[in-house]
This record gives C-alpha cells, structure tokens and sequence, in this order.
C-alpha cells in the first residue's frame, strides 16, 4: 500500500450497525424542515427563538417566512435584522439543503466513493468531494483539539507552507486523523460524527475552531492503539 493510504475497508465491518442505513436517514429527516429539527435535538443548530440577534443581541428570532426555514429574523421590533440560521456551522456556505448533506455525511462515514453519491442524490462530484475534505478537515480539528492526533512536521507548519507539496501532505495528515478517529469510534460512528459537529465553528477563512469540550476525557490507550492500527494498515 503506498505511503500515506489508509485502508478503506480496516474498520468497515465493525461500523455498519453504528451508522443509520440511506434509507433510515431519508425516513428520519426527508426534507430541510426535518434536518433542522434533527440538528437542533442534537445542539448543532440552535431553535430559532432560542437564537440571540447578531445585529442588537436580543434574545428570540423568528423564521423569515416557511420558504426560507435558513433565514432568521430578528424578533425585537425596532431592529428585525435579518440572519442565518446556519451561520458559522459545516453548513454555513452551501446552498445544499441540509438533509442532503446530512446524507453525503452518511455516504461519507461508509467511505462511499464520490461516484457513488453523485449517482444517488444527483450533485455534482465537486460538492461531494469538497463535503468530503470538509469533513476530514472537522475531524481532524477535534482530534487535535483533544490532543489525540498530531501531525508530524506541525512543528515547521510555517516553513512548510511554501513548500509545493505542503497541501498534498496536509491532505494525507487529514485522511490520517479520520482513520484514526474510526478506530477510535468504530462502535458509535455516527453519535461521534454529530458530537464533532456539535463542538466546532467554521469559517471559509480560518477553517474550523473547536468551541466546546469533549463530552468525556481522550482515553491516551485508545488513541495509542488506534494509532498503531492505522500505522499498521499503512504499511501492510
């Protein structure tokens, strides 16, 4: 296996029972209305009334009108500023109704190929393959934020920026923390998934930034053996 690959199949047959089917996840949220109402019982969107305006900070915001269920608006009466409901979240910068995505989520924890996902929800290959890297790109920012994963030459992370293969290692140092989380969360993929989502902001600037704290404590030995498992499937 060349340098830098990580074996798609290492943790699949002990995931399967932990990610819901494609059929499951379009029974439980088949259009964006749903999606929302899933994503704020898990605390990765916050209810409309329950949303602080951006504009004045007033406590309480409606939805702009059921066409636009994104679209907030501010409930105090001399501002009605306007926001979105999806701001500074994964979602903030498509136009992809959220369902949808959650569903390249799914494909995306089954370690579908892109090709795959295009021919079952009929987006382009690029919206794929970007949800993909942004994906990686969140999982890895919680790993390192919870100290479970380092990137060997983060140390000359400067240096190596003008380097013309810096971006091709920072994607392989990506693909490398996601196999390293599956390991670690083999048995409950999918909570694992929404618990990063959960945790961290974005922004297209400056990317992902972990807000909140892990639900319980990095295990060092869970993260010491995942390690070695990848490592080990690297090499094989």
């Amino acid at each position: 296996m060349p340098k830098g690959q990580y074996n798609r199949s290492q943790t699949k047959k002990h995931v399967a029972a932990s990610i819901p089917s494609i059929k499951d996840a379009c029974q439980q949220f088949p259009n964006e209305e749903s999606a929302i109402a899933f994503l704020v019982s898990h605390g990765i969107l916050t209810a409309a009334e329950e949303t602080d305006c951006v504009a004045c900070g007033y406590h309480g915001c409606r939805r702009k009108s059921k066409a636009t269920p994104k679209s907030l608006k501010c409930n105090k009466k001399d501002c009605g500023k306007s926001q979105s409901l999806v701001g500074h979240t994964l979602f903030a910068n498509s136009k992809m109704p959220l369902h949808q995505i959650l569903y390249i989520a799914v494909f995306f924890l089954f370690q579908s190929p892109a090709a795959t996902v295009v021919s079952q929800l009929h987006c382009s290959s690029r919206t794929v393959n970007d949800f993909y890297q942004l994906f990686r790109k969140m999982i890895r920012a919680v790993l390192e934020a919870d100290g479970a994963f380092k990137a060997e030459d983060q140390a000359s992370a400067a240096a190596a920026s003008s380097d013309p293969d810096a971006e091709k290692k920072k994607d392989e140092d990506d693909h490398k923390a996601v196999a390293i989380w599956r390991q670690m969360n083999n048995d409950s993929m999918w909570e694992a998934f929404l618990g990063c989502l959960k945790r961290v902001t974005y922004d297209s600037k400056e990317g992902f930034k972990v807000v909140k704290e892990a639900a319980a404590p990095v295990d060092a030995k869970e993260v010491a053996a995942a390690t070695a498992a990848v490592a080990a499937a690297t090499t094989a």
